[in-house]
């Protein structure tokens, strides 16, 4: 886990010289997404730079704590703006997300940037849409390889309590809480450093896990007992929502984040999978446990990818039609389910 390969000096002299940094990351930004990107944006801010964070769309409500997310621009709701603000840029910052198409609408405007495009990412694969690829799927979290990067390009003492809690909720939130992909020591040295800067981690995890409203609990409760589908001859679940169903109970962004997981409380269940209606398609999210590759079966079947444990994906309309051509591909993967 060794970033000091990538020309970083080059790196450090170009952001030095650059008039106007950019940041962007993956539409539906999630926790790594905005704790990497303010982490990102806040440490170029205290080196006195001139940067500006735009997301896809709206990030969800409990992230909103974090340092400077009050200055996150949001392309869907202001995209003239987004448009002039990416064309001046001359140093782009591509944060967590190995695909442009990652970046929704937006992808037109930042695809037509003649910007140096830096990627910052651990997803496997990464297209060539950056001038610099710093890749690696070693790290369980983009925000833990900001976190390196900053120190890598001696910016540690730069590093303050809010910037260290950002980078904490992105390791933390990726990790689904340190449950996953954190088997490795590096990891548990970097979140002491963190601790070390004065984060109160308990505030910060508070924060994320313990600021939902009333009409999110309801909707939890909803999947539960009724939407959620157990496949025994596969060890998997499935949970389906409507836009009606979503709706009806007040959903708000985020609201289900984390809802992909519920099932695996229950023995035997190795495969988990979160459909989600949207307008245009239906957005999938995909978990394991073990080895069992949903990285894989994303990019087959489902027009996306991610990691071994965690991926995404889409399938089209209509909703009614989802469940059971999830179910078909399931019969492909009977075996390693078992």
């Amino acid at each position: 886990m060794d970033i000091s390969k990538y020309p970083l000096n080059k790196l450090k002299e170009r952001i030095e010289l650059s008039n106007f940094i950019l940041i962007t990351t993956h539409v539906n930004p999630d926790g790594d997404a905005i704790g990497a990107s303010l982490a990102l944006m806040n440490i170029f801010k205290e080196a006195n730079k001139n940067v500006t964070l735009i997301t896809p769309n709206e990030m969800s409500f409990f992230l909103k704590w974090m340092k400077s997310a009050d200055e996150v621009i949001n392309y869907e709701k202001q995209t003239a703006h987004s448009q002039e603000i990416i064309a001046k840029a001359d140093l782009i910052f591509y944060v967590d997300f190995n695909d442009t198409g990652r970046l929704g609408k937006a992808q037109k405007s930042f695809n037509s940037s003649s910007a140096y495009k830096v990627l910052i990412d651990h997803h496997p694969d990464p297209d060539d849409s950056a001038d610099l690829i710093i890749s690696e799927t070693s790290y369980g979290s983009a925000a833990e390889l900001v976190y390196e990067l900053i120190k890598n390009l001696s910016y540690s003492k730069l590093m303050n309590k809010d910037i260290a809690e950002c980078i904490y909720a992105g390791i933390m939130t990726d990790t689904g809480n340190f449950s996953f992909a954190c088997s490795y020591p590096e990891i548990w040295k970097n979140m002491a450093e963190l601790i070390e800067y004065g984060i109160d981690k308990n505030r910060v995890s508070a924060n994320i896990y313990d600021n939902y409203s009333e009409s999110r609990m309801r909707l939890m409760g909803f999947c539960l007992n009724e939407k959620m589908k157990i496949i025994p001859e596969y060890n998997s679940s499935c949970i389906c929502l409507s836009l009606k169903e979503m709706e009806d109970h007040n959903h708000q962004p985020g609201d289900t984040e984390g809802f992909v997981n519920l099932p695996f409380s229950i023995k035997g269940i190795k495969f988990s999978a979160l459909l989600l209606e949207k307008e245009s398609n239906i957005k999938l999210s995909l978990r394991s446990r073990g080895d069992f590759d949903v990285n894989e079966m994303a990019r087959k079947h489902f027009k996306g990818g991610g990691h071994t444990n965690a991926a995404g994906g889409e399938l089209s309309k209509p909703i009614e039609n989802a469940q059971e051509r999830l179910i078909e591909v399931l019969k492909e993967y009977k075996e390693d389910l078992q």
